[in-house]
């Protein structure tokens, strides 16, 4: 055999396992390990508050699982992906950058609040 033969096979073999092993990975994640219902303790957003205000806009369709506002896992996700990204930030300008009007107004602000800590 030559070798740009088994070099070919070899790439060849290569990209068919890693799309293999890709839809493996795909499977196991959509599997059975996803839950069927989503609540505000256990949802895709991640956050109960977030949940709740999405439900309570009518985002998703919801129902009511003993005590417990739930939905559907799957209509959480889609309402997710169909809503747009969010818009990046601006980034802070460099000190240097600003006016002196910009940097006296700056330093007129009354400092951030600190978070008490308990105690």
């Amino acid at each position: 055999m030559n070798s740009a033969a088994v070099e070919t096979f070899a790439r060849a073999l290569a990209t068919m396992a890693a799309e293999i092993a890709a839809d493996l990975l795909e499977q196991r994640m959509r599997a059975p390990n996803a839950p069927r219902y989503a609540t505000p303790k256990e949802n895709p957003l991640g956050s109960a508050r977030a949940f709740r205000e999405a439900a309570a806009a009518g985002a998703f369709k919801t129902f009511r699982r003993g005590k417990q506002t739930a939905a559907l896992w799957a209509d959480v996700e889609a309402w997710m992906m169909s809503r747009p990204p969010p818009a990046p930030r601006a980034k802070p300008q460099a000190s240097g950058d600003l006016s002196l009007r910009d940097e006296l107004a700056l330093a007129a602000r009354p400092p951030a609040r600190k978070k008490r800590s308990p105690t």
